[in-house]
């Protein structure tokens, strides 16, 4: 008998079969294989890329995608933890109500302002030492230092201020810097779903002003269900990209498409108001990111922009 023979027809065998345990893994049900990009697609983007002055500076799926709606309900953390997170000092922090019945405002003159609403979101106004102070209705500006302010310069100031306080959430993952004005950047982080690894853009904003933290609005959800009874194939990105192009028409300079990916949006509500729905439902989006930050959402089943999101992040 052939014993080297043997033995490489078993490594063979167990390389099969570790090949086979890691695609069944890794590979979710919502990414599915359901076929592939057409040839006139793929042409028919191209001509639109040219005609309206893109480029596409990323790979795109080669194949259509499977999905379903997505459960979800806002997540409601305890006040007093979160208090007791956000405020180093909890001496001196008082707990009131305003007029509206949908919130507790704990506040703390030295270090800023929390506000919890009803519906789990919430947000922190950071004190301003210098003597102004942010508030929910808006801020004043400040200066920026001499020192250059820049994207990454924000996610770090973000990023130092989340690990002091322990309050960035665990499945938190970095997504993007949106730059408002000159030295006024926001930090976005968001979720994904554990047992598929799916995006789901929920919102935690960091927001920064002048080198400092001066805002964080959490906008965080439960994930419920995934309705695989309801799976179904999502349309080609390529289909989803000439949609929006058609969407935004002509550039008059040439602009560059430089993230494109499949996850779920989650619209942010304005949390100020009433809101007291117990669980939604969230379809697939494509989703397309600009070289400025702008960030577009495209129903993944329909290719139709969700209602008001055509606008800059």
């Amino acid at each position: 008998m052939n014993f080297s023979r043997a033995l490489n027809v078993l490594i063979l065998a167990f390389l099969g079969l570790n090949l086979f345990l890691v695609y069944h893994i890794y590979l979710p049900d919502l990414r599915l294989f359901a076929g592939s990009v057409t040839r006139e697609e793929k042409q028919r983007l191209e001509n639109n890329l040219q005609e309206y002055n893109y480029e596409l500076n990323t790979e795109l799926p080669s194949q259509t995608l499977k999905s379903s709606f997505l459960t979800v309900k806002p997540l409601h953390l305890d006040p007093s933890r979160l208090k007791q997170k956000y405020f180093r000092e909890t001496e001196g922090v008082e707990a009131l109500h305003r007029e509206e019945a949908n919130r507790v405002v704990y506040r703390c003159e030295q270090e800023g302002e929390l506000i919890i609403y009803e519906n789990g979101f919430y947000r922190f106004l950071v004190e301003n030492k210098e003597g102004k102070e942010d508030t929910e209705e808006g801020s004043k500006e400040t200066t920026v230092p001499e020192e250059e302010m820049h994207r990454e310069k924000a996610r770090e100031i973000a990023e130092n201020f989340l690990k002091e306080r322990g309050v960035k959430p665990q499945d938190a993952k970095y997504d993007i810097v949106k730059e408002y004005g000159p030295g006024n950047y926001g930090v976005v982080y968001y979720q994904k779903m554990p047992e598929t690894n799916i995006p789901v853009y929920s919102q935690f904003i960091v927001e920064i002003k002048g080198q400092r933290v001066t805002k964080i609005e959490s906008y965080w959800l439960n994930k419920l269900e995934y309705q695989k009874d309801r799976e179904m194939e999502v349309i080609p990105v390529t289909a989803a990209l000439v949609r929006l192009l058609e969407e935004l028409g002509p550039g008059s300079r040439t602009r560059s498409i430089e993230r494109v990916g499949l996850g779920y949006y989650n619209p942010v509500y304005d949390s100020r108001q009433e809101y007291r729905v117990e669980k939604w439902e969230i379809p697939p989006v494509w989703r397309v990111v600009m070289e400025n930050g702008e960030v577009y959402y495209l129903n993944a089943f329909t290719g139709n922009l969700e209602e008001g999101i055509m606008r800059k992040e």
